[in-house]
């Protein structure tokens, strides 16, 4: 019996890594469960327990298991996702948002010039049409809707001190699903064409319908770089934007200019609703 009291009682090491190598050093006792290893975590690193995906060789952790159920062992190491925010891009088609997406993912790509494509979601006003007879997917609160159809990139990226996982989905083929995937969406315009530029107020509504609630939105004017041909000032832009509550970024995919500005604050926005806050260095304390 006094051997089973020692046992239980020992604590023991566990190296909570992240995915930039930053460790958190535990001393846990057997019995502690992986949620309140998570409590520790939000305490020290900073992301709140919903945020939190702890795992071991690959395998996600139950928040109410032991760690003696894990049958972890002194000096184990176990990892932590970092919190997902889930973006897309909407707008008329030609405005840029493919270059804008691959130019952030991989901001030394070169991108061959995609042949035309004819899609249903091509424009708001076609848009509008087919979004009145497509219900959102459901999600569960908490959760991001997952659709087959639809495809994404994943990038880490750091932001505000803190590693984040973006997950960024492609408009195509679904539109509607997308929209109810995502935790923020940039409504893209081409600052060299004025009839994308009158579609926002479409495409707003577009998202308001199809998004959850809280969910962040942005305007996003692309090919800043192309002034001769300009047609949407950015007074413009600006009074618009205003007038929807959001904030205007301009940026240049040919250019890659600003493209990182845009995604790091949508990704900010998501953040301060969730209550994620800025990363600082540090060890988790023992108890």
């Amino acid at each position: 019996m006094e051997r089973e009291r020692t046992s239980s009682s020992k604590r023991l090491a566990i190296t909570v890594r992240t995915v930039k190598s930053l460790c958190f050093a535990l001393a846990l006792k057997p019995t502690e469960t992986i949620v309140g290893i998570k409590r520790k975590l939000e305490k020290a690193e900073g992301t709140p327990i919903a945020d939190q995906v702890l795992l071991y060789a690959g395998r996600v952790l139950d928040d109410q298991s032991t760690i003696e159920s894990y049958h972890f062992r002194d000096g184990t190491t176990l990892d932590m996702e970092p919190p997902t925010v889930a973006i897309v891009l909407v707008g008329n088609a030609g405005v840029g948002k493919t270059s804008v997406l691959s130019n952030f993912v991989n901001p030394l790509s070169k991108l061959p010039v995609p042949a035309p494509r004819h899609s249903t979601w091509g424009s708001a006003s076609n848009s509008a049409r087919r979004s009145t007879s497509m219900p959102p997917s459901p999600a569960s609160p908490g959760r991001i809707a997952t659709t087959p159809a639809l495809t994404c990139s994943f990038k880490a990226h750091e932001v505000m001190r803190r590693d984040m996982q973006l997950k960024l989905y492609r408009d195509e083929p679904d539109i509607p699903d997308a929209i109810t995937s995502v935790d923020a969406v940039g409504i893209v315009y081409s600052v060299t064409d004025a009839t994308s530029f009158e579609s926002v107020p479409t495409w707003w509504e577009i998202v308001h319908k199809f998004a959850a609630e809280g969910t962040n939105v942005m305007l996003i004017g692309n090919k800043s770089d192309f002034e001769d041909e300009r047609q949407v000032t950015t007074q413009e832009a600006k009074a618009a934007a205003a007038n929807l509550g959001v904030r205007l970024v301009e940026v240049s995919a040919k250019s890659n200019v600003g493209i990182e500005d845009a995604y790091v604050h949508l990704v900010e926005l998501v953040m301060k609703r969730k209550g994620i806050q800025p990363g600082e260095k540090g060890a988790a304390g023992n108890e």
